[in-house]
């Protein structure tokens, strides 16, 4: 490049000695002249972006096929948990051996019952023979930062590229446009101006290969000043020979260490998380387990999934419970807000009427309603205002698309909800309605909060309290608790709700041996997820 820059710059003035041509160009052709030579040294320089970009392009392009870039996450975490379906054989197999020692005493070897608690302990060691001891509890991903660099890279590459193409392209017609005119010039002029035109073009294509050449031996710099410096040679040092017996004896002290900052933290996380700390937290049987989901609508699948399934048992254990109720009317309260109460009600009257039963479902949480929101029906006119007198029950009942579901919603013409609550109406409300159903189903706001939960239970009576799980007692439920037994309560069970899947025993074997049920369901939906 800088040879043939050299040996353009005399060859116009030879021209003009072999042509005898003793002055410049005119001024029209020095235009010309100039306007070739800017388009001719755009058309080179996007040229030479266009290959810069297309090189890098193709350097992105193999990065992003090698081995490292491959995958667009990587695995970052795996953490595993002891596997409570082993866990629970241990206990039946302690059990049965417990009991197969008790019948020996008295029983002879032949003995039917010695043979089936044989037959119980080895079908047990069997199916724990094929139970691993630890299970996958959750595994955390990120994205793979090479693959992400990689694929910007050729993105911006890819970008320069075609915008460099584009600028060539719209310089190439300019550019032919002028040297067509310089064409139509008189023969010596035009020759002249070819030559002062290659010229120009030579030194400005030299100044940016230039440009290009320092930029590239800055880039080289940068790159080796990187590089590893070796500042001490490696040295040999004898190793004590109790070293071994010191990393043993520390190995072994991290693990009394961890043990001990593991036994301290469970005795110092008093959240619930199982159905047996539900019960001896709120003092009740638990009538079910619901597993925490992305969706707290039941589908028309309700009987094919996790949660469909702990409705079922709720409502079954509520039928079984009604001998042991006053009256048919129940209000689902809890001591803290954000337990899930609504839902909880709204699925319970759900599953009921899917069973067969007549259902009335009543908004009783004039501070915060939702149950018209997730049935989609109008909020303005509701408990309240029957309570005020203003309206009957009958004009404010909403049918639902669930068959035997009707919905009271709260109104919203409330500005005082204690004093209609604690009215001869709401007294007379819940006698009529308990004629009109067989379930009434009350929602009731945070009891710990307001009184209007313990003022529906003295009207009610009957009491099921949900409770969520991870949630740390402090105390709220028992002071709640109080409160219901002062107003007559009869507190019949306890719902726990919002369980972690790994906690919940029914999610876990649904998941093992019913899956193909959800699947083989259709996913039409009954109610709109709220």
């Amino acid at each position: 490049c800088q040879g043939g820059a050299g040996r353009s710059t005399p060859r116009p003035r030879l021209y003009k000695l072999a042509n005898r041509i003793s002055g410049d160009l005119d001024a029209q052709t020095q235009v010309l002249v100039q306007r070739a030579a800017q388009y001719r040294a755009n058309l080179d320089q996007a040229t030479v972006e266009m290959e810069e970009a297309r090189a890098r392009r193709l350097a992105a392009e193999r990065e992003l096929r090698s081995q490292y870039a491959r995958n667009e996450y990587e695995e970052m975490q795996r953490v595993m948990a002891s596997n409570p379906v082993l866990e629970q054989l241990r206990l039946d197999l302690a059990r049965a051996q417990a009991a197969l020692q008790k019948e020996m005493q008295t029983k002879a070897e032949r003995h039917p019952d010695v043979v089936a608690l044989r037959a119980q302990i080895a079908e047990i060691e069997a199916r724990m023979r094929l139970e691993s001891e630890q299970i996958l509890n959750s595994m955390t991903r990120s994205r793979n930062p090479i693959r992400d660099a990689a694929l910007q890279a050729y993105i911006s590459a890819r970008v320069a590229e075609e915008a460099a193409a584009k600028r060539a392209e719209a310089y190439r017609e300019p550019l032919r446009r002028v040297l067509a005119e310089l064409a139509d010039m008189p023969r010596k002029e035009a020759g002249l101006a070819r030559l002062e035109l290659a010229a120009n073009t030579a030194a400005q294509t030299y100044n940016l290969y230039l440009q290009k050449l320092e930029e590239a031996r800055a880039k080289e710099r940068g790159a080796q000043s990187v590089t590893l410096v070796l500042l001490d040679p490696p040295q040999v040092f004898a190793v004590p020979k109790q070293t071994g017996l010191k990393v043993a004896l520390a190995f072994l002290l991290s693990l009394i260490v961890a043990g001990s900052v593991v036994l301290l933290l469970g005795q110092l996380d008093t959240s619930v998380r199982t159905p047996e700390e539900a019960e001896r937290l709120l003092k009740l049987p638990v009538f079910a387990v619901i597993p925490l989901a992305k969706h707290d609508a039941l589908d028309k699948q309700d009987g094919f999934t996790p949660v469909g399934a702990s409705y079922q048992i709720l409502s079954t254990n509520l039928w079984y419970a009604s001998k042991q109720m006053q009256g048919s009317a129940v209000v689902i309260a809890s001591a803290e807000p954000n337990v899930g109460r609504s839902t909880t009600a709204a699925n319970l009257a759900i599953t009921l009427a899917r069973d067969g039963a007549r259902v009335l479902l009543v908004d009783g949480d004039m501070r915060q309603p939702t149950l018209h929101t997730r049935f989609g029906a109008d909020n303005s006119l509701g408990l309240a205002d029957v309570l005020a007198g203003e309206k009957s029950i009958e004009d404010v009942a909403v049918p639902t698309m669930v068959e035997g579901l009707v919905l009271i919603p709260a109104g919203s013409s409330a500005t005082n909800p204690v004093r209609l609550l604690r009215s001869p109406a709401m007294e007379q409300f819940v006698e009529r309605t308990t004629r009109l159903a067989d379930f009434v189903i009350f929602d009731s706001p945070a009891g710990i909060i307001f009184a209007d939960s313990t003022l529906i239970a003295a009207h009610v009576k009957n009491v099921i309290i949900v409770h969520a799980a991870g949630q740390p007692s402090r105390g709220a439920e028992a002071e709640f608790h109080a409160r219901l037994e002062q107003v007559g309560a009869n507190l019949i069970g306890a719902v726990l709700n919002k369980v972690r899947p790994e906690d919940s025993r029914g999610t876990y074997y649904y998941r093992r041996a019913y899956r193909e049920l959800q699947l083989r369901q259709s996913a039409t939906r009954a109610l709109p997820r709220g």
